[in-house]
């Protein structure tokens, strides 16, 4: 224990020290292509051949693995590895026992057998060490793919993919146990030869004695056996502990080759500006080769002016988050340099707010907004002081007053990991809020515009971007919505295909817009007070709610998001162990296991047994007391000849070593046995337990910590399919030791029976205490765990967020708090092991004793069958610790097992109903009828009496503020929310009688935040296969990913040109994890392509071209008009103008249709929402056009 915790906790906080300074790999290389296969589906069954050579783990959840699986494994072998050095002490002492007895030839003899079998046991360990690695790289891709499911898991279930997915991870998890089945065959080879080695040695050390000296006395032969045995307890152990150094020498490894990744390494020069000087730079990777990446930005020169805005441009995929990302140092410098002023020390925080700022700190706000689990204040403040008036003028400069004042707890309200319980436009001003707080001077933006409004739009340009906040602080913003900027823009960067096509004053890029004649724009934003409003609808107060006028460092934190993980108490519910057993196979197969055990348990009394025989055979004595089991051996000696000893010495030797191989084969049979039940219970609870979180619903899943769960599938499975499976029999081999201790003690006393009862007696209520603490204390330490397993995911996902604002140092105090509450509750778990030992054999001593004060006291007692009966009495200590300590591993084992069941038995969604008509939908039509809708019984409804009908191939806009319904209707359109009353019908079916696989997969979503799997860009298109690849390549044509061409242009062009290697997406193209190596506008097209190949009749699109260039937006809107015409189409909008020429529009509010008519006749009606939202959008006259436009066109 002194050793196993630090080294434990040492390797952990390395780790986690080195995730912090890793780089932020974001494209796929060849190397890490066997991951993005996997994670597609598109590797074979069968990966035997490649499973050795896999790289440094580099996944999120293969990084994660190595806290949770390869630093426990280390710290195992630790603990144990004493056992090495005991049983080369003890096989030396037995060699010099023997030496003085045998004598050195017969001793020389026997030891050929290590000699011959020590090549086989290193061949057996070298395989044993593959295999284990093997299966680690197995696990790790199947860790891999359950990270990014359940990262995915709303679009997973948005689309019906269920069971895609579930098959992909069991073929991946049928893999890893039929690793798992090779790791316990080895392990079983091992134990079979350290077993087998003691009982040749024994036969020819014995054997050369007899034929030497032509006489075998009992004295000799007893004492020679007794040492042998004793050796084979010894190295019994032998080959656990070669197992775990295996297994130990695997996870050393994994983790060298992790510590030795490239790390970060800031790629500023110190400078008096932020310049770029002939500069290449590339996305980061684990490689610093010219050749590293497919995109690259090449010679670009720029100086960014201090203390003023600068605007970048260009379309998706042009390199904007790229050039952001070498801007803050996190890109990989090829060539050239970038100049960036040196950092300083903070200041102090306790002076006025327009004092806080230091001119060379960096904050970030990126594509995809950072949000932890934490509230929405401490998401601001992000490790600062409160300083309450400069936190008020963030929260009004970035719209966020009334989505504090909507929320009940205010802005001590609780948000998930990744703000899953914000909206897109809601995340970004929390982000934006956070940069603006900050002390930094330099405020590195990406995209802030993209989901929000255009009226919020412009109160965060005038207040957020340009207010008195921004002051003297350099801004370098990338966005599409240049317009919107152009009046206050120092200097202006458009990027094109990796390549600066324009920088410098945007008066000489387009001097019709200067700023003169900008002016227009600006007065939009200030054409009433209205200007100020957070949302479009309701205006915002200058001040906040009570709670929030005079923010506190006491105020009371809010609701918790997440419940807290549950902890079971009291012993293990029996059911647990029958749910296990039944999951092994049932009951029924559980009888040839009990009958393995029986005959182990008759060699192990027949073995010292029949040396007891042997040796008072050889004597030629008889026992003076009566005892039934003698009755053989008095035949035996009867018939005693001194011409015959020869005969009679092989004849016990063949018995001997008979009896020995029946020990040893009933052994493998009963370890086969149970490793073959336990891999079946492993695979049957697998699949229960991933089904159940599939079709979990959302409400569960949001709630839930993506940690907490992969907890479970990681470390709880590694204790069901492993340690669970060793544990058990070895503690039902210990029940059978103890069983023989007290059958060997009715050969002398019944009153030695008693004593032996009386022991253990004591001992089981010494282990009883032990385990109702250990139990509760292994409950501690599991849900201590859970939160090292999120706060490390979390701060893996936001890493280039945290080290943009320096806050490296305050997460690792924060991770290693988190560590030392882990490792004090392991650490009174391994003290109420050390108080159990002690006191069992303090009992076990006392009982061995009495065990050979009664013996010394019975008269007559044979020597034979004393030494036969005491040589047990001698390892009840030993066992009864053994057994009880195992018992006790068990319980913990079966904690695991208990916090898995718990997840097979959470509610899922409803999967009964009918099957849809063949072609359903075919017309698209949907209908609702007084449809009320809540997210819990306990809650309101927020569809309250929901009414429309939308006809066929119509399109339909979807408009209201946050907290108008919006969602929420999709959400019931999907049967994520359950009707209360009223109903919905597509093409006449109420969508409440169809099997949801049925009702989802005929109904596509794009949400504005789309979720793109690993893979290539074929797979992530076509994860089915259905589609050629002239095809696929149309659909990218489409939404402009590729230029429009046939495809034989399209290969004579690929790899050619590097403009044209960095502009266009071949469909080999490598897709990251979450797609991570695409620009957020890329992922939203690449979606859109999909639902263009699909054709589905249903398409709902959440602000689904929110982050594309206004250009390209436009061609985009217009293919999804010419191309979805025959199908029905609802867009939940932001901007209105990508709805107004839409069919119709449905404005909601508070759960409520407010109006649902034309455009052009919702415009009619002056002074109604509609009419409202377009008179204060801040695109009043061309949103008229737009409608005006198209009300003469139909």
């Amino acid at each position: 224990m002194e050793l196993e915790l630090p080294i434990r906790e040492q390797l952990s906080a390395a780790i986690f020290s080195k995730s912090l300074r890793i780089k932020e790999v974001v494209n796929v290389n060849s190397p890490d292509c066997a991951e993005s296969k996997t994670s597609s589906g598109e590797c074979s069954d069968d990966e035997d051949e490649d499973d050795g050579e896999v790289g440094p783990p580099k996944t999120k959840q293969s990084m994660t693995n190595l806290l949770g699986v390869d630093a426990v494994t280390i710290a195992t072998f630790v603990k144990f590895s004493h056992t090495l050095l005991d049983a080369i002490i003890q096989f030396i002492l037995a060699i010099a026992f023997l030496t003085n007895l045998l004598g050195w030839v017969p001793v020389l003899w026997a030891c050929t057998v290590p000699a011959i079998l020590s090549p086989v046991n290193y061949l057996l360990a070298q395989q044993y060490s593959k295999a284990e690695d093997a299966l680690m790289a197995a696990s790790d891709r199947r860790m891999a793919v359950l990270s990014e499911m359940l990262q995915g898991i709303r679009q997973i279930k948005f689309d019906a993919q269920e069971d895609q997915w579930n098959r992909k991870v069991q073929t991946l998890r049928s893999n890893e146990i039929k690793k798992q089945g090779q790791v316990f065959q080895f392990d079983l080879s091992l134990i079979a030869v350290w077993s087998c080695g003691p009982i040749c040695m024994s036969l020819i050390a014995l054997a050369t004695y007899f034929l030497a000296n032509k006489s075998l006395s009992p004295s000799v032969a007893f004492t020679a056996l007794s040492i042998f045995q004793s050796l084979s307890a010894t190295l019994s152990n032998f080959p656990e502990t070669i197992s775990d150094l295996m297994n130990a020498k695997v996870a050393a490894r994994r983790i060298e080759q992790y510590l030795d990744l490239p790390e970060y390494n800031n790629c500023h020069s110190d400078g008096e500006a932020i310049a770029f000087s002939q500069t290449t730079i590339s996305w980061p990777s684990n490689t610093m080769e010219e050749d590293n990446s497919d995109f690259k930005m090449r010679n670009i020169s720029l100086q960014f002016p201090l203390g003023e805005l600068t605007v970048i441009s260009g379309p998706a995929g042009a390199g904007k988050s790229l050039l952001l990302l070498a801007t803050i140092g996190e890109a990989d410098l090829l060539e050239g340099q970038i100049f960036f002023p040196q950092r300083q020390s903070p200041l102090a925080y306790n002076g006025p707010s327009n004092e806080w700022t230091i001119d060379t700190s960096i904050a970030f706000v990126p594509q995809n907004p950072w949000i932890e689990n934490g509230t929405v204040r401490e998401n601001i403040l992000f490790g600062l002081p409160l300083n309450p008036e400069r936190y008020r003028d963030v929260l009004h400069a970035c719209c966020l007053e009334d989505d504090l004042n909507s929320m009940q707890d205010g802005d001590q309200t609780d948000l998930g990991a990744n703000g899953v319980n914000l909206s897109g436009g809601q995340k970004w001003r929390v982000a934006l809020a956070r940069a603006l707080y900050s002390p930094a001077g330099v405020l590195v933006l990406d995209d802030i515009f993209s989901a929000v409004d255009a009226r919020v739009g412009h109160h965060l340009f005038e207040k957020a971007l340009t207010g008195s906040l921004a002051e003297g602080r350099t801004r370098i913003v990338a966005t599409h919505h240049t317009t919107l900027c152009w009046s206050e823009m120092k200097y202006y960067v458009v990027l094109e295909n990796g390549r600066v096509s324009f920088a410098g004053k945007p008066e000489n890029y387009c001097p019709d817009l200067c700023p003169s004649n900008a002016g227009s724009i600006q007065r939009i934003g200030n054409a009433d007070s209205a200007a100020q409003q957070g949302h479009i609808l309701v205006p915002v107060s200058n001040s906040l709610t009570a709670p929030q006028q005079n923010p506190s460092e006491e105020d009371v934190k809010g609701k918790a998001f997440y419940e807290a993980e549950t902890r079971a108490t009291g012993a293990v519910k029996l059911s647990i162990y029958s749910i296990y057993m039944q999951a092994c196979g049932g009951y029924l197969y559980w009888i040839p296991i009990a009958l393995s055990f029986g005959f182990t348990l008759v060699a192990e009394l027949a073995i010292p047994y029949w040396v007891s025989v042997w040796t008072r055979d050889l004597a030629n004595t008889q026992p003076d007391i009566e005892v039934n089991i003698h009755s053989v051996s008095d035949g035996l000696s009867a018939r005693s000849d001194p011409q015959s000893a020869d005969n009679r010495l092989w004849l016990y030797l063949g018995v001997y070593i008979g009896l020995f191989l029946m020990s040893i084969l009933t052994e493998i049979v009963r370890y086969q046995l149970v490793f073959m039940a336990s891999i079946r219970g492993s695979l049957a609870i697998f699949e229960k337990f991933l089904l159940r979180v599939l079709h979990a619903p959302l409400s569960f899943l949001d709630t839930t910590p993506v940690g907490q769960i992969l907890n479970r599938f990681s470390a709880d499975f590694s204790t069901l399919d492993s340690d669970l499976a060793l544990d058990l029999p070895n503690m039902l081999h210990g029940v059978l030791m103890l069983l023989s201790v007290i059958i060997a003690a009715l050969f002398i006393s019944p009153l030695m029976v008693g004593f032996g009862f009386i022991s253990l007696f004591l001992s089981w209520y010494i282990a009883s205490l032990y385990v109702t603490a250990a139990r509760d204390a292994k409950r501690i330490e599991s849900n201590a765990r859970s939160p090292i397993f999120e706060q490390f995911g979390s701060i893996i996902d936001g890493l280039v967020t945290i080290r943009a604002f320096d806050k490296v140092g305050q997460y690792m105090y924060r991770m290693y708090n988190a560590m030392d509450a882990h490792c004090q509750a392991l650490w009174h778990l391994r003290l109420f092991n050390c108080w159990m030992m002690f006191r069992l054999n303090m009992i076990g001593a006392l009982y061995v004793t009495m065990t050979a004060a009664l013996i010394a006291t019975i008269r007559g007692v044979d020597a034979s069958v004393a030494g036969f009966a005491l040589s047990f009495a001698l390892q009840m200590s030993e066992v009864v610790a053994w057994v009880l300590s195992e018992y006790a591993e068990i319980e913990l084992d079966f904690n695991a097992v208990e916090r898995i069941v718990e997840y097979t038995q959470i509610e899922t969604e409803h999967q009964d109903g009918m099957d849809a008509p063949a072609g359903w939908p075919t017309k698209g039509e949907i209908e609702a009828n007084d449809l009320v809708v809540g997210y819990a019984p306990e809650l309101p409804p927020v569809l309250r009496g929901l009414s429309f009908l939308i006809k066929s191939n119509e399109h339909v806009g979807i408009v209201g503020r946050t907290g108008s319904g919006k969602s929420s209707l999709t959400l019931a359109l999907l049967r994520f929310l359950e009707a209360r009353s009223g109903s919905l019908h597509i093409d006449g079916i109420d969508i409440s009688r169809l099997r949801l696989s049925a009702l989802r997969s005929k109904i596509a979503i794009i949400p504005q935040d789309p979720v793109i799997f690993s893979g290539t860009l074929r797979s992530v298109l076509d994860p089915s296969d259905q589609y050629t690849d002239s095809e696929l390549l149309a659909a990218l044509a489409k939404v402009h990913l590729r230029p429009s061409m046939d495809d034989e242009e399209n290969s004579e062009l690929e790899g050619t040109d590097e403009d044209c290697n960095n502009a266009a997406l071949s469909l080999s193209s490598p897709i990251s994890e979450r797609g991570k190596n695409l620009s957020q506008g890329q992922r939203q097209l690449v979606c859109l392509a999909q639902a263009l190949l699909s054709r589905p009749k249903i398409l709902i699109m959440d602000e689904a071209t929110s982050s594309i260039d206004m250009s390209t937006d436009a061609l985009i809107q217009q293919t999804i008009r010419q191309e979805f015409r025959d199908s029905t189409l609802m867009v939940i909008a932001h901007r209105l103008s990508t709805v107004v020429d839409f069919d119709r529009i449905m404005v909601l509010g508070e759960g409520r249709i407010a109006e649902f008519d034309t455009p052009a006749a919702l415009l009619r009606n002056e002074g109604g929402p509609f009419w409202t939202l377009v008179d204060k959008s801040g695109e009043r006259d061309s949103l008229r056009r737009s409608i005006l436009q198209g009300e003469r066109q139909a």
